[in-house]
């Protein structure tokens, strides 16, 4: 690696708040649980002490997971047309490949992207290997960094992923 991770890129895209999303919907979950044992007659003490428990137990464990995975998610092309990826924080995981070895590049986005923004990249490298990154806040500006110019005559640019 030439460049550190922190230094300024050209075009950079880091987690969108969407990863937290899981959480949230869990935690929201668990809260209507409680909520329903409580105002149950006769009170459900059982999944009351359970909603309690996850609440209080397994949300914070989630919401953390999320946290530092969005602390790592880094997806950069910088100067000398170089993808950097970095992401996973049990398992790290960092890969730095030249523009030209892109195949392709695909910007996925599931109903939650298209309603709270963000979005996925696909990349295909030259030698088959796939990158896929999920959760990233800005992947079409990555996917059009990567659009290398191929020939430029009489003014007109040719673009090839």
């Amino acid at each position: 690696m030439s460049q550190s991770p922190s230094s300024p890129s050209p075009c950079a895209a880091k987690a969108h708040w969407t990863i937290y999303l899981p959480s949230l919907l869990i935690a929201a979950c668990w809260a209507l649980i409680y909520v329903l044992a409580v105002r149950h007659e006769p009170v459900r003490h059982g999944l009351k002490a359970l909603a309690l428990a996850v609440e209080a137990l397994i949300v914070p464990v989630l919401v953390l997971f999320a946290a530092l995975r969005a602390r790592v998610l880094l997806v950069e092309v910088r100067e000398g047309a170089t993808l950097y990826v970095r992401s996973g924080f049990l398992r790290p995981r960092e890969v730095s490949i030249g523009a030209r070895e892109v195949a392709s590049v695909r910007v996925r986005r599931g109903w939650v992207h298209l309603i709270f923004g963000g979005g996925a990249l696909e990349i295909a490298t030259l030698s088959g290997e796939r990158i896929f990154v999920n959760d990233l806040d800005h992947p079409q500006r990555i996917a059009t960094a990567l659009v290398v110019p191929v020939k430029s005559e009489f003014g007109r640019e040719e673009k090839l992923l």
